[in-house]
C-alpha cells in the first residue's frame, strides 16, 4: 500500500502514543527532545511496529540523514522517499 504523507504522520503519531503514552502535537516536535521524555529504547519498539506495518526497513532512514530526521515530518518524508525508491 501506497501512503500519503498525512497518512504516514497519522500513523506515526499513533504509533508513539501506543508504545510511549506520549501525545505528539505538532509534526516538527523532536522525538529525542529530552524534554518529551521518550525513553530511548521505546525507539526500538516505534520502528519495530512502523516496519511491521509499512512492511519496509523504516530503519533505513537513517542512511541518509541525521538526528533532525527524528520528527513526524522527518520520518513521513524519509519513509516516502524510501516507498518512491522501492516501487520506482
Amino acid at each position: 500500500m501506497i501512503y500519503t504523507k498525512e497518512q504516514l504522520e497519522n500513523l506515526i503519531r499513533d504509533t508513539v502514543r501506543d508504545v510511549t503514552g506520549k501525545v505528539i502535537d505538532y509534526p516538527d516536535t523532536s522525538l529525542i527532545d529530552r524534554a518529551l521524555g521518550i525513553d530511548p529504547a521505546d525507539f526500538l519498539y516505534i520502528f519495530d511496529r512502523l516496519e511491521k506495518e509499512l512492511q519496509a526497513p523504516v530503519h533505513t532512514i537513517f542512511t541518509n540523514h541525521g538526528y533532525e530526521v527524528m520528527t513526524v515530518r522527518g520520518i513521513s518524508v524519509a519513509l516516502l522517499k524510501l516507498e518512491h525508491k522501492r516501487v520506482g
